[in-house]
């Protein structure tokens, strides 16, 4: 099996490329135990999160593992950072859609689109050389 864009991706985002892109990568151990990384589109919230917008969500998997709070890492900054995420619920996700309506104004956000909440690990004290730009 060859490399896929997936992979492409999150190579390129550990690189230089990585500290100034809208993409983040997400990785986490799914209950399968097998380990699962992908890139996703992210709103910075300026205070050490992320908003993520999952459009069509009958049709993605992911976003289900983090129905209640669990661990994974984010690709930020050009390196893996710990963090916590959790599917925000329908009707208290408000701000979540304000600020990734604000950071990406020509993507529509359907009613049915799902908004994933990502938090960097506090204790990660080590400095984040941008990420995500807003």
């Amino acid at each position: 099996m060859g490399i896929g864009v997936r992979e492409v991706t999150l190579w390129m985002l550990a690189g230089p490329l990585g500290r100034r892109s809208t993409i983040i990568g997400v990785r986490y151990r799914a209950r399968s135990g097998e380990g699962v990384a992908l890139p996703v589109q992210a709103a910075p919230d300026g205070a050490g999160g992320f908003d993520v917008a999952v459009a069509d969500p009958s049709h993605k998997s992911w976003w289900r593992h983090f129905r209640r709070p669990a661990p994974l890492e984010v690709l930020t900054g050009g390196r893996w950072r710990p963090a916590t995420a959790v599917v925000v619920a329908d009707g208290a996700d408000a701000g979540n859609r304000s600020r990734y309506a604000a950071r990406f104004p020509r993507v529509p956000l359907a009613p049915d689109t799902r908004m994933v909440r990502i938090t960097l690990d506090p204790t990660d004290q080590a400095p984040d050389h941008g990420g995500v730009q807003s």
